[in-house]
């Protein structure tokens, strides 16, 4: 199980910035149903590997408080869980940015 773990992380760090750009593109979908999964796939980043998210931290947080105004409950309630998800990892003493515990 282990090695598969660490299978996934290489395959996820060998092609996070297409599936960042994918994720991007579809953002703005019509849809609210792909919208709520765009804001899940970034709300399991941040919970999973927030490191892959720093060098674009600045758009996704920008998108998630656009997305907070989603007219559709759902959506916006899904982007909620970006900023409970960063108040956890505040509260385990991990950095949002790399994902290390940091100790005060």
């Amino acid at each position: 199980m282990h090695l598969f773990s660490i299978l996934a992380n290489m395959a996820l760090y060998a092609s996070v910035d297409k599936y960042l750009h994918g994720l991007f593109g579809l953002a703005n979908d019509p849809a609210a149903e792909v919208r709520k999964l765009v804001c899940a796939a970034f709300v399991q980043l941040i919970e999973v590997r927030p490191s892959v998210l720093e060098p674009h931290m600045k758009n996704v947080i920008e998108y998630m408080l656009q997305v907070n105004k989603d007219t559709d409950a759902e959506v916006a309630l899904e982007a909620c869980e970006f900023w409970v998800q960063g108040i956890v990892l505040e509260q385990d003493n991990i950095d949002p940015m790399n994902g290390q515990y940091t100790f005060k």
